[in-house]
């Protein structure tokens, strides 16, 4: 199982703007633990915001962690700007541009691919990078080596961070 919650709250700040929706979904989820949503919200508090709640998050103690659901809840619906959809659709990307900048921290990378295929309900953006599926452009794996066919289902799946991540920015 991957440790999804080790990716670096700088890392996902400098992918993606998250809408409050998105890290109530990447928290609901366990994406991201109760430290990560605190050091979200501090990121948040030191660029300018009103909203107290947001503050309130940003100085939770670890003993008042109880406290999160329900100020991300209030927060998120405050700022209802993204849809279920999109939440999972930034994660799904925060979390293959994670493990593909890391690959070489990965046995084997392209399983992480598959791992996060079936958590994700086997979303149809990423599945011509996912190596037990045939591919559906005219490819013929049996005429090419492992290596070339590796190599393309890097090559896919950087087209896909680039692609998704020009989507996912602009608003």
């Amino acid at each position: 199982m991957m440790n999804i919650r080790s990716i670096p709250v700088s890392f996902i700040i400098d992918k993606l703007p998250l809408e409050w929706s998105d890290v109530l979904w990447g928290y609901k989820k366990a994406f991201l633990g109760w430290r990560s949503v605190i050091d979200i919200a501090k990121f948040i508090v030191s660029r300018g915001t009103e909203d107290f709640e947001a503050i309130e998050l940003a100085g939770i103690t670890k003993d008042e962690t109880w406290k999160i659901s329900d100020l991300l809840e209030v927060l998120s619906d405050r700022h209802a700007n993204t849809s279920i959809k999109k939440s999972k659709e930034k994660w799904l990307f925060l979390i293959l541009s994670w493990i593909y900048v890391n690959r070489s921290d990965y046995e084997d990378p392209l399983d992480m691919v598959e791992i996060v295929f079936e958590q994700f309900d086997c979303p149809k953006e990423i599945a011509g990078f996912v190596a037990f599926l045939p591919p559906t452009d005219g490819y013929d794996p049996t005429i090419h080596t492992l290596e070339e066919n590796e190599a393309r289902l890097y090559k896919l799946w950087s087209k896909y961070i680039e692609d998704t991540q020009r989507y996912l920015s602009v608003r």
